[in-house]
């Protein structure tokens, strides 16, 4: 099962305006996996033009992140390598 420790990169999939989100704290314990509350500064975030509603996310503000889902990339024997 993938796991998010402190100072992973995650994606974000929602509307908010974020795209990229540094990991910089995970709230109760010090592993995170799907459900989990973690605590995470703004990387790379939707230019101006783009940004839609009265509160849009700007970078390097700190935000506290829901952990919906994780995957994990795994070889084959071939060489080839799939997300799971």
């Amino acid at each position: 099962m993938p796991m998010v420790f402190k100072e992973t990169s995650l994606a974000i999939s929602d509307n908010s305006g974020a795209r990229r989100v540094l990991c910089i704290k995970v709230l109760k314990g010090n592993v995170g996996y799907p459900g989990a509350i973690l605590v995470g500064v703004i990387k790379r975030a939707v230019t101006k033009k783009f940004r839609t509603g009265k509160r849009a996310l700007k970078k390097g503000e700190i935000h506290k992140l829901l952990l919906v889902s994780a995957r994990k990339e795994r070889g084959r024997k071939t060489g080839l390598s799939c997300w799971s």
